[in-house]
């Protein structure tokens, strides 16, 4: 959002979801589906190594 100068209230709005549910993707206390994934991408203009941060879930290595 800081590349394109633009507000999480903004994106929210250019997404079609509630500026609620963009703070708690934000916060990664929610995750995007797929398609709002790609409608996020889409309207930045950005590739998704660009945006997202994948992490490993410790529980699924421990039990490895």
């Amino acid at each position: 959002m800081a590349r394109q100068n633009i507000s999480q209230n903004e994106l929210a709005k250019r997404l079609g979801i509630t500026s609620g549910y963009m703070s708690q993707l934000v916060c990664g206390t929610r995750y995007p589906s797929p398609k709002v994934r790609q409608k996020i991408l889409d309207v930045l203009g950005m590739d998704f190594d660009d945006v997202f941060i994948i992490e490993r879930d410790e529980r699924e290595v421990s039990a490895r």
